[in-house]
């Protein structure tokens, strides 16, 4: 779900070179001057202030459509746009990946759901099997639980899943808009392929008749397996919050960075940063929350938000 986010909403530096974009970014100075409206609203949320701009864009481009003209926040009015043709086109693909993510992760909460109900169901039924024991090479008979060929197919399914993962994110390796974590995730999945599905399809079919041995191996490697997913995957949270970094975005936000360091000799040791990157990074922050909420709390009310409502930018701030 995550992966797939940062598929859509991320960039590549060949994207950035083709669209010629500056992404979020608007000219706040000049605007100030000119509009006594941007003065009013430099008291309000970011989010205000990301709805603002966009109103401001649908009044320049007003022949666009109304389902539209939110994602022209994505441009600014000193962007090269070879034709309003191509303008569209573009602005039509934003729409497209918005409306995909949010399908995505009210998809992923059904699916979810009717996984937990139907391994609830199959729990239950094979509770209710006959006990079958079997005997070993040695001649000693032990337990067969009913659940081993459910395990198999799980863990199959599972490795099929991590391959279609760790295809995407190769993919959008170099990407940038893109959290941090989704690289230590593709470091994650190297893992989980050694030490999850593969090693217990591999212990299944080697050492499975050796049932003290077979428990032994999948309790320990699958033990190791998760406690290096979490480390890989916490670290830089727990490490930047206890310095104190925690909400600074620069330590776990990819984004395009325009100038090398001279001292550093680096682009991302933040001595270049300015104001108005830090503010472009929180405003695409801002967006990806957008994009992911499928719900919205209001006035003690629980209100599920339609892939519609967002293409016509009807969430309401409340």
């Amino acid at each position: 779900m995550y992966i797939s986010t940062a598929q859509k909403l991320g960039m590549s530096y060949d994207e950035l070179d083709r669209l010629n974009l500056q992404v979020f970014q608007n000219n706040d100075s000049n605007m100030a001057i000119n509009d006594k409206e941007l003065i009013k609203n430099q008291r309000k949320t970011m989010r205000e202030t990301i709805l603002f701009n966009i109103e401001k864009k649908l009044n320049e481009f007003g022949n666009f459509k109304e389902g539209e003209y939110w994602i022209n926040h994505f441009q600014t009015s000193s962007t090269s746009i070879h034709s309003k043709k191509k303008e569209v086109s573009t602005l039509q693909e934003l729409n497209k990946n918005v409306s995909y993510i949010h399908s995505l992760y009210s998809e992923v909460g059904v699916i979810y759901f009717v996984n937990l109900v139907i391994y609830i169901i199959v729990i239950i039924v094979y509770s209710r099997t006959k006990t079958k024991y079997i005997q070993e090479f040695n001649y000693e008979w032990r337990y067969q639980c009913p659940l081993i060929n459910a395990d198999f197919l799980m863990d199959f399914n599972e490795l099929v899943l991590i391959f279609y993962q760790f295809f995407i994110i190769f993919k959008i390796w170099n990407y940038t808009y893109i959290f941090k974590y989704i690289k230590y995730f593709g470091y994650s999945l190297m893992v989980w392929i050694l030490l999850g599905p593969l090693s217990n399809i591999i212990a299944y079919v080697t050492i499975y008749q050796k049932s003290y041995l077979y428990n032994k191996f999948t309790s320990s490697i699958s033990g190791i397996c998760y406690l290096i997913l979490s480390i890989l995957l916490i670290w830089d949270k727990i490490y930047y919050t206890m310095r104190g970094k925690g909400n600074d975005p620069n330590y776990y936000f990819i984004s395009f960075k325009s100038e090398e360091c001279p001292i550093h000799k680096t682009f991302f040791c933040g001595c270049m940063d300015t104001e108005s990157e830090y503010i472009v990074i929180r405003k695409y922050i801002d967006f990806y929350k957008y994009c992911s909420q499928i719900f919205t709390y209001s006035n003690g009310n629980i209100k599920y938000i339609k892939t519609n409502s967002k293409n016509q930018l009807k969430f309401t701030i409340e």
